[in-house]
């Protein structure tokens, strides 16, 4: 009897042993997966976050673009407008000179 359950004892044994072997295999290759997951969603994310940093996108391009323009617009006004002030003075200076040589004519 004593070897019977003995006998049984060695057999729940090694049946618990192939069960738990099992689940164990079961739950490594559960994380491996796991892990494989992860390491893809935050490769995934990491790549897009440095495309997004090399890359300008669609909207910051029309910012850009946007205020290019305005500083076009801006630099062009001031241009205009410091040629027709450069034309006042030259226009200024002339009638000077003709007054003067018109005075010094008369006198």
């Amino acid at each position: 009897m004593e070897d019977g359950f003995k006998k049984l004892k060695d057999e729940l044994k090694d049946e618990l042993k192939e069960t738990l072997e099992k689940s164990l295999a079961t739950t490594n290759d559960g994380i491996k997966d796991l892990r494989a997951w992860v390491r893809w969603i935050v490769g995934t994310f990491g790549i897009g976050i440095m495309l997004k940093l090399i890359f300008y996108d669609r909207y910051m391009e029309e910012k850009l673009e946007k205020k290019q323009g305005e500083m076009e617009t801006r630099l062009t006004i001031l241009i205009q407008n410091a040629i027709t002030q450069l034309k006042l003075e030259l226009k200024v200076e002339h009638q000077e000179r003709l007054l003067s040589d018109q005075n010094k004519k008369n006198q």
